[in-house]
């Protein structure tokens, strides 16, 4: 009787966990360049500020636009920084010049991506995204020809004060715009109390014992 118990409860675990569970997620992109606007290089990091909506996002890559599809003429350094505490970033990498990191295709041109250790951007909080430029790979820019993802709330351009992505930022305005750094993101799992877990197990445990009592 008691190894039966046993072997309910754990069965009983094992289904409550499973019913949380949730499917993998494939990443999102969160800037796409839909044409039009203009096209430009720049001799400063430059990037765009943005609001995280209601649910939180895992970061789970940092990409550079790549506008002809056709690789870099030189290397770019993208970062991810709280607007909160500019200079300070929570994440970065360097695209190598040429065909470098994992390009994803966008409506015009796209983004290559390199992977980071996925960190996370949590909701109604503000953040900028950087990438330096040395006056020869183009990013895109205004007149709203770069649609973002409703995950975030775009809130202006941002342009540093010299090349470096950890130099102090200027918060601007603008259309959507200045899709050189880009990221890729899920949505962050809603995780479910211990508590409800345990109810569930309960729950089967006690449904277990009644069947094998009138058994």
């Amino acid at each position: 009787m008691r190894h039966k118990i046993k072997t309910i409860f754990a069965a009983a675990a094992i289904a409550a966990t499973a019913f949380v569970a949730l499917p993998a997620q494939a990443a999102t992109i969160v800037g796409d360049y839909i044409g039009g606007g203009a096209n430009n290089n720049f001799s400063r990091a430059t990037g765009y500020h943005f609001t995280v909506g209601a649910d939180d996002l895992n970061v789970t890559a940092l990409g550079v636009y790549d506008l002809g599809s056709n690789g870099f003429a030189d290397s770019h350094d993208v970062a991810i920084f709280d607007s909160s505490a500019p200079g300070v970033a929570l994440a970065s990498t360097t695209l190598a010049s040429g065909l470098s990191g994992t390009f994803e295709a966008g409506t015009v041109g796209g983004t290559r991506f390199n992977a980071i250790a996925t960190i996370t951007l949590f909701a109604n909080t503000s953040y900028y995204i950087l990438a330096n430029n040395f006056g020869t790979d183009q990013f895109a820019f205004g007149n709203g020809s770069v649609l973002y993802n409703s995950a975030i709330t775009w809130n202006g351009f941002v342009d540093a004060a010299s090349n470096s992505v950890n130099s102090n930022p200027n918060f601007l305005g603008g259309s959507p715009g200045n899709l050189g750094p880009n990221f890729k993101f899920t949505l962050a799992a809603i995780p479910i109390p211990a508590s409800i877990l345990l109810l569930f197990t309960g729950i089967a445990g006690l449904f277990g014992i009644r069947r094998i009592r009138a058994a």
